[in-house]
């Protein structure tokens, strides 16, 4: 329940987070998706820790595409955009 959950975010966050780290079981952090910040929702980012244990967001490689400026913008990570992606 702890890996890669809202959970464990938040027992990391307040200090609860014991013997535990962040991409220790076959992960490489824990990916967010950004819910506030008007150009950036639906964008998504990795909570990770660098090498003195201190947590940081690293931003996925990936595209924002809307058709006006009234949309909501949609997100593609790298992997998923070829010649085939329709925006």
């Amino acid at each position: 329940m702890r890996n890669s959950s809202t959970e464990g975010v938040l027992r990391f966050s307040y200090g609860l987070a014991t013997g535990g780290k962040i991409g220790g079981v076959g992960t490489d952090g824990i990916e967010f998706r950004i819910v506030e910040s008007p150009d950036w929702i639906g964008a998504r980012v990795v909570l990770k820790i660098n090498k003195k244990g201190e947590p940081y967001i690293d931003l996925l490689p990936q595209v924002g595409a809307r058709r006006t400026a009234a949309d909501e913008w949609e997100w593609y990570l790298e992997k998923d955009v070829d010649a085939g992606v329709r925006c």
